[in-house]
């Protein structure tokens, strides 16, 4: 019986002892992410939660983000994740705002900032950067959809759209797998051979583009 007793109290000090000397376990997120841009370089971030919306356009000199559809709040985890300084907000409509930023601007026509240039035509905003034009299809639109001129084109919004010219030349169309575009476009786009990029919520998409060329990065949202 002491025999059990001792083995025992040996065993309650074992484990007192591990407890003590086992290392800490530090919970780490997920590393800020440094976008490490070349001079001439554009980044682009798709930013999704679905419904929510979000592209951050940031250079060396500028950051901005467009936000196009904000409900379910705690958008200030998420922009902890990038590796930033202040950024100015761009709206077309207004929507309240619950995380941290450095000026809200509201697009009406154009907004100019540095070498970035928004225009908004026809519910369509068109962002022009050196000699490439990023076009985001916002909503309906009453005249015909015009994208001829358009390098990239993402699809935010897919309602409303009965015909639609988009050129041969377009470099790339991006849009959400939870917003699938219409199967006539889908074919219009197959025939032209045209590339295409479906966006998700678990993850950052960052095109980085200057004028002669782009590239696509896909960071895991964790």
């Amino acid at each position: 019986m002491k025999r059990k007793i001792s083995v025992l109290i040996a065993l309650i000090f074992l484990i007192i002892y591990l407890i003590m000397i086992k290392p800490k376990t530090k919970i780490v997120g997920i590393s800020k992410i440094d976008f490490n841009l070349d001079d001439e370089e554009l980044a682009v971030v798709f930013i999704n939660d679905f419904p929510d919306s979000f592209l951050l356009f940031l250079n060396e000199e500028v950051r901005i983000l467009v936000v196009l559809n904000y409900k379910k709040r705690n958008f200030q985890e998420t922009l902890n994740k990038f590796n930033m300084g202040p950024f100015n907000v761009l709206l077309i409509k207004d929507i309240d705002l619950d995380f941290n930023y450095h000026k809200k601007i509201k697009l009406i026509t154009d907004y100019e900032e540095e070498d970035i240039n928004f225009v908004l035509d026809q519910n369509i905003i068109k962002v022009e950067y050196e000699d490439a034009l990023f076009c985001i299809y916002v909503s309906r639109m009453d005249a015909r959809n015009k994208f001829l001129d358009c390098d990239f084109i993402y699809f935010y919004n897919v309602l409303g759209i009965t015909h639609l010219d988009i050129s041969k030349e377009t470099d790339l169309i991006l849009y959400h797998n939870k917003r699938p575009l219409p199967t006539f476009l889908m074919e219009k786009i197959y025939e032209r051979w045209l590339d295409t990029y479906i966006l998700r919520d678990d993850e950052f998409t960052i095109m980085k583009m200057e004028e002669d060329y782009f590239n696509i990065i896909a960071i895991p949202n964790i």
